[in-house]
């Protein structure tokens, strides 16, 4: 991400496979949320054209325990520095269609494509409403990523839900490169339900 960060533009090939491809929608991406210039060439027509489609939806609420609150915000920070839109929850925030209006930014962001990333860690494991978002993973769109090196749930043994699950700790602490694997995985999620519709 950090290549693409320091550029001073990206040109995309245009035609079929880009349009069809994760990656070139991935730095494309990561371009216009760093403010470069992003242009799309056109062999057929051997022109050069500034593309002009929006931001995709790069909404993430984050829930965690109220004692892990410090390493949320650490996660939280990497994320709004790679551009994404971030909300935090906590013990205290539990349901969103309660807790937050229908016309909230995040409530907004969310009912557009946007995730929830579930904060886990051995302090979460006393959250009563970390641990009913784990096991509603499978229900909507929701990520759980462990900040301690606790190991994933038994459900997620299951095809369909590895990769929900992202192991944030590299073992002496919670590791930005982790962090950036997260966001690959969340805008993989989200090119998924928003582009393939």
């Amino acid at each position: 991400m950090e290549v693409i960060r320091s550029c001073s533009g990206l040109i995309i090939l245009s035609g079929e496979h880009s349009r069809a491809s994760f990656w070139v929608a991935f730095e494309r991406e990561i371009a216009i949320r760093a403010g470069l210039a992003v242009y799309l060439w056109d062999p057929d027509r051997n022109a050069l054209d500034l593309d002009r489609k929006g931001r995709t939806n790069l909404s993430v609420f984050l829930s965690h325990a109220n004692r892990d609150r410090d390493a949320a915000l650490y996660v939280a920070s990497h994320m709004e520095q790679r551009s994404f839109d971030v909300w935090l929850g906590s013990d205290g925030i539990v349901n969103l269609r309660d807790d937050f209006p229908d016309d909230s930014p995040m409530e907004a962001g969310m009912s557009r494509g946007g995730y929830m990333v579930v904060l886990d860690s051995r302090r979460a494991q006393g959250s009563s409403m970390v641990q009913f978002y784990i096991r509603e993973v499978g229900n909507g769109r929701i990520v759980v990523a462990s900040l301690d090196g606790s190991p994933a749930p038994h459900y997620f043994t299951d095809t369909d839900k590895k990769d929900q699950f992202v192991q944030l700790w590299d073992g002496t602490g919670i590791s930005e490169n982790r962090i950036d694997d997260l966001i690959v995985r969340l805008c993989w999620l989200m090119y998924r339900n928003q582009m393939l519709r």
